[in-house]
């Protein structure tokens, strides 16, 4: 490179700048080497041509992170030289890809590197080969021309292998892959780790998709190349997870101000009679002031550099960066922490019989909680914990313990128990136990027969009892291969005489047995009135002024809520409150004055700060009280079910849907609501005034699955992966990831997360795949081999057309909105209506009731809850009045125009093969007068069928169809699938989504069903025959 090299670079950048611009172009700074010095702006308007910079100009870059982090040279390794720890370095040592990510660094020597050349304070100005060079190029940009200029990469990213700084280990592909999908959500906006990119940053270009694959014969990139042949499976693990990752639409940050000089400011919570805050500069004082009485700080014309931020008299303090060109920044400080600076308490124990049980320690003084999950052997931990006073309880009805003290530097011990019956695993190493070998024991108890299985494979029963060398009541199973068991024990029964069977899940290896132990556990149940003495004391920080009064809400884990008005004083206390999770917020306010998860346990005291930041505004209030705004619509199929209308600050009325798939909602407040009826039907931000009305008209759904990956918690050593899939119990769900074939679970085999959740664990890090069988979605999980988390699959109703919202007037004299769409309109009758007497609507029919309308002289032991009123008038025989030995679908059927069906057998075919065709037997011989297939001895004691009403009938004609068919099959009439698990066979009728949903389930649990879809008048009354295939 010539001494001159810059100059020549200048020279042709402005003869090319000019040429494209003339010819209405847009020309671009070209990049410079990754980490150079070199500033081309500065340059080109030293030579007096910032005039260029008039036109589209925009500048080119080249960030590539090496194997620094995302966030250097700000990360903490870079800035403080903190260590990494043993697990994070054998993690990455143990990925296998053909390089040794630590270039034969041991631990200590990268520790080492680390804290020796560390650069407390370094910003992106002192080294900016990184990703966050576009700041460093930015914050130029501003000094040279006052103001940002487009920036977008023409090569940035992370290379598979690089290892330019010592104190990080060389990139590896799964490094790759965390970094490289990390960065396309901070330029998305959807990352939860680092903030959005910044507006003037248009674009990335990562180096590189592809080599030889593009046509390339040039080898000295292909190690580059995302997809290539020299990976496994022919591309990086980058490539299928961006392919996985939801897309978002970037939005607009909004302008960067431009100024030399900033402002600091900010509250301090807890501050007490500690009034001065004092900023300071390379250990020198900038700036000092007091704080008023909201405890808020202002620090004025400040310039850019790195401080430190600090409250007189206390151990507080906080890092600030003011960066060129920022006029505004807000750092609050909390002294709470400065109270009891040591943290190094440790609370740990055992929990009997307590396997993989939730374990919660609550702070009583401040309502903190701390929740982790016992390992296979019972043990917990809870670690790195401040001075106070605690309580330590198994989530559910299980053990507790009250008043433990730690003082932020002792260890203590505690035990619990599970209530009833658990268990715990843990291996066993050495003679007399063989490696392979499952032992189980049943604490108490001989001769109960034992037995493991696999997902093809169950052995053989053995006892307890028989393996004395391992325990009084062992038993042994084995030897078995590598993988994950269930392992089962019955001939239990508990002290109401029910059979009770207990089983565990556990996984084995070639180097040690395993040893499962199931204990019983009588624990104290919890008395009846739980104790109701907890209180909430608060004091609110800014915002409280004599002539504007504040009002608090208090929210309970179910949503109840109290109101209280601040005192002169600033201060409010909630008292008489039990055991649980709460909020608070400050009316107006919750988005930036609110606490959530303030834990109580009906004893305990917390006392909390809330502040209202400078210039915050309130929003606006909804008084649920006045108003009259009205809000109408429909909704298909939707009768009998609920309606919930919701505000913006959590205010809600419900109210039923009617029979006419109709709803209104009357006397509202202005505000922003959200609408939803049961079943999938939401529509949001509906603005009323007060005043205005709405007219909501939901379109018919399709059923679709979603599904929502949420972490839970951080684990002690391993991953665990919790499943729920909405109402499918004994569902298959698989796991698996790229190297490993993985595992099955059904979901109901973990019933205390929930009836239809499963479970797997132990995982350790990597990105793995979940997929519940024949539902057609799955989900990606990546996991650090240290965490809880949640995988959801929920059904979700897609409108087939928008949703139509628009204004409403009430027609003179009518209160009801339009019908819905495709809806069952309230019937009348035609005129085939014998006499045509009938006159009217049809009576409502009601969810959760069944209503037959019996003549006067019924059989006493048949019971009508139909109201006088609402009966019609026969001149022939009523419904329900026929005995078996008359015609009654003869008789009534032609009265009502109804045909009737042929004399020919009625059969119910199931939709699905493995379950095959059914018979009802005599029950279907009832109606058509036709033999029913002889199925001897268990045909004559065939239980009946169930029918399952899903949706509600609106029209009598239909009405009348099923009441004729219930009378003469005579079949088990329930209304939740939860009542028909033990049927033989079910009639499912119905045809709103909430059908389709329970002929999944009925798929799903192998139960033999006919799905009725038609409406009841035709299908029961058309060609004799319940096919409806």
């Amino acid at each position: 490179m010539p001494a001159n090299g810059i100059d020549l670079v200048v020279e042709n950048t402005i003869a090319n700048m000019e040429l494209i611009l003339e010819r209405g172009g847009m020309p671009g700074i070209p990049a410079v080497a990754n980490g150079s010095r070199w500033d081309l702006v500065g340059k080109i308007v030293a030579r007096g041509r910032k005039d260029l910079f008039n036109g589209p100009v925009w500048h080119a870059i080249h960030n590539y992170g090496r194997n620094r982090p995302l966030d250097y040279p700000y990360d903490s390794g870079n800035q403080e030289g903190s260590p990494y720890t043993q697990r994070f370095y054998q993690a990455i040592a143990g990925e296998s890809w053909g390089e040794d990510a630590w270039r034969g660094r041991s631990l200590q020597v990268v520790n080492k590197l680390r804290l020796e050349r560390c650069n407390p304070g370094a910003t992106v100005m002192d080294d900016h080969a990184c990703w966050l060079a576009y700041e460093f190029f930015d914050a130029r940009n501003r000094r040279h021309l006052g103001r940002s200029i487009p920036i977008l990469s023409t090569e940035c990213g992370y290379l598979v292998g690089e290892d330019v700084d010592p104190r990080y280990p060389a990139t590896t592909p799964d490094l790759h892959l965390a970094q490289t999908l990390e960065a396309c959500r901070i330029m998305m906006g959807s990352s939860s780790r680092y903030q959005p990119a910044p507006d003037y940053y248009f674009a990335s270009a990562f180096w590189l998709l592809g080599n030889a694959v593009l046509g390339s014969t040039s080898t000295w990139c292909e190690h580059h190349a995302w997809v290539s042949e020299r990976w496994p499976g022919g591309a990086l693990p980058i490539v299928r997870a961006l392919k996985a990752e939801p897309k978002v639409v970037r939005r607009w940050q909004g302008a960067t101000p431009v100024g030399t000089r900033a402002t600091l400011h900010g509250t301090v919570l807890h501050a007490g009679d500690r009034r001065t805050v004092i900023l300071e500069k390379g250990g020198a004082e900038v700036a000092r002031t007091v704080l008023d009485a909201n405890s808020r700080y202002v620090l004025p014309d400040l310039l850019p550099g790195n401080y430190t931020l600090r409250v007189d008299g206390a151990l507080v303090e906080q890092a600030v960066s003011l960066l060129p060109g920022q006029e505004d920044a807000a750092v609050n400080l909390d002294l709470a922490e400065s109270i009891n600076p040591a943290s190094g308490s440790t609370l740990g124990g055992q929990v009997r019989g307590g396997a993989g049980a939730v374990v919660m320690l609550l702070r009583t003084s401040d309502g903190e909680e701390w929740v982790t999950m016992a390992k296979d052997d019972g043990s917990f931990r809870f670690v790195d914990l401040p001075p106070g006073t605690y309580n330590v309880r198994v989530q559910g009805s299980g053990s507790h313990l009250e008043g433990i003290t730690l003082d932020g530097r002792n260890r203590r011990q505690v035990e619990l128990a599970t209530t009833g019956w658990g268990y715990t695993v843990r291996p066993l190493e050495g003679p007399p136990a063989q490696p392979g070998m499952i032992y189980c024991a049943v604490d108490g108890y001989l001769n109960l027969p034992v037995q493991a299985f696999g997902d093809e494979w169950s052995s053989a029963q053995a006892r307890t009892g028989t393996a004395p060398e391992i325990g009084e009541f062992a038993c042994a199973i084995g030897p078995v291969e590598p993988g994950y068991y269930g392992v089962t024990v019955d001939g239990l029964m508990d002290s109401e005489g029910r059979l009770v069977k207990l089983d565990a899940y556990v996984q084995t290896d070639r180097r040690s047995a395993v040893y499962v132990e199931f204990v019983y556990s009588g624990v104290t149940p919890p008395p009846d009135a739980l104790p109701r003495t907890s209180s909430i004391r608060g004091r609110v920080i800014g915002g409280c002024t004599p002539d504007r009064p504040l009002y608090i809400w208090l929210f309970d884990d179910q949503a109840n809520r109290q109101e209280q008005r601040v005192g002169p004083d600033c201060t409010f206390v909630f008292e008489g409150l039990g055991r649980g999770l709460y909020a608070v917020q400050i009316v107006g306010y919750a988005d930036v004055a609110s606490r959530s998860d303030i834990a109580l346990d009906g004893k305990n005291t917390v006392e909390i700060e809330l502040f209202v930041p400078l210039g915050a505004h309130p929003q606006p209030a909804i008084d649920g009280q006045a108003g009259q705004s009205v809000i109408v619509g429909a909704a298909p199929d939707a009768a009998g079910r609920p309606a919930k209308l919701v505000d913006s600050v959590g205010n809600e009325v419900r109210q039923l849907v009617s029979a006419d798939n109709t709803f209104c909602f009357e006397g509202l407040a202005a505000g922003v609501y959200t609408l939803s009826v049961e079943g999938g039907y939401v529509q949001s931000e509906l603005t009323l005034d007060g005043s205005n009305a709405l007219e909501v008209i939901f379109q018919p759904l399709v059923a679709t699955w979603e599904v929502t990956v949420s972490p839970a918690g951080s684990m002690p050593g391993y991953s665990v992966v919790r499943v729920e899939v909405e109402g499918m119990r004994g569902l298959p769900v698989y796991i698996w990831k790229e190297d490993w074939e993985g595992m099955m679970r059904r979901t109901g085999s973990k019933p205390e997360y929930g009836e239809c959740s499963a479970e797997f664990s132990p995982l350790g890090p990597g990105h793995y795949m979940l997929e519940p069988e024949g539902l057609g979605v799955w989900a990606d999980v990546q996991l650090t081999g240290l965490e809880v988390v949640w995988v959801d699959f929920r059904r979700k109703g897609v409108p087939t057309s928008p949703h139509v919202v628009r204004p409403w007037q009430r027609p003179a004299g009518d209160q009801r909105p339009a019908s819905a769409p495709d809806a069952w309109e309230p019937g009348g009758f035609d005129d085939e209506w014998a006499g045509d007497e009938w006159a009217g609507e049809s009576p409502p029919f009601e969810p959760e009731a069944e209503r037959a309308w019996l003549p006067a002289d019924a059989p006493a032991d048949v019971a009508s809850d139909a109201p006088s009123s609402a009966e019609p008038s026969f001149d022939e025989p009523a419904l329900g009045q026929a005995s078996s030995e008359t015609a009654p679908f003869e008789e009534a059927g032609e009265e009502a125009g109804v045909e009737e069906p042929p004399a020919e057998a009625l059969s119910f075919e199931a939709d699905s093969a493995d379950v095959g065709t059914v018979e009802t037997g005599a029950a279907m011989t009832a109606v058509t007068g036709a033999a029913a297939p002889d199925t001897g001895a268990a045909g004559a004691a065939a239980a009946p069928p169930y029918l399952l009403l899903v949706d509600a009938l609106t029209d009598l004609a239909d009405q009348i169809a099923l009441l004729r068919f219930v009378a003469q099959v005579q079949p088990v009439i329930v209304a939740r699938l939860e009542e028909a698990l033990d049927a033989d066979y079910v009639i499912l009728l119905g045809r709103s989504p909430a059908a389709d949903e329970a002929e999944q389930r009925l798929n799903a649990l192998g139960i033999a069903y006919e799905r009725v879809s038609g409406r009841p008048a035709e299908v029961f009354a058309g060609d004799g025959a319940l096919d409806l295939d």
